[in-house]
Parts: C-alpha cells; sequence; structure tokens
C-alpha cells in the first residue's frame, strides 16, 4: 500500500525530537524514513560503519505512543543506533 516519505536530518540519530519535528499526519500507517545511510550507500559497502544513522530508544517509543503506523522502512535497514 501507499506510504510516507520523509527526510530525516541527516547529522543525527532519530530520537523522540526528531519524530515529533516531522508532524506525521495522523492515520498514516506506513512510513519510509530517508536517513544519511541512503546518501552514503552504507547498504553497498563490505566493512561495517558505525557511523549509521539509526533510531535512538525515545525516538521509537515516540514513534509506538503517539503514531499509527504500523510498518517503519529505509534504503538501508537499521532499527537502531549503534551507540
Amino acid at each position: 500500500g501507499p506510504a510516507l516519505l520523509v527526510d530525516v536530518p541527516r547529522d543525527q540519530n532519530i530520537t523522540a525530537k526528531t519524530m515529533e519535528s516531522l508532524h506525521i499526519p495522523k492515520g498514516v500507517q506506513r512510513v519510509l524514513f530517508r536517513t544519511l545511510n541512503t546518501d552514503r550507500n552504507l547498504m553497498w559497502k563490505k566493512e561495517f560503519d558505525t557511523s549509521y544513522v539509526g533510531f535512538m530508544k525515545d525516538g521509537a517509543q515516540w514513534l509506538v505512543d503517539n503514531t499509527d503506523i504500523k510498518l517503519v522502512g529505509n534504503r538501508l535497514f537499521v532499527r537502531c543506533s549503534f551507540r
């Protein structure tokens, strides 16, 4: 089905503050995040890069508590920050 594509700030992990700033409309159930990972083509690198962008715990919790989203995706699958 349809999905909302959102650009997130390129210089940080996805926090609750980041999620709030995106103003995702109520009712959206699928969202794709375009991050620095996409820009840097990390999916195609052989070596592990610890500087990738991912969700921080508070960002993921904000998503669960404040949206109707059932599916999260991005070009490079990363669930959480390395740190």
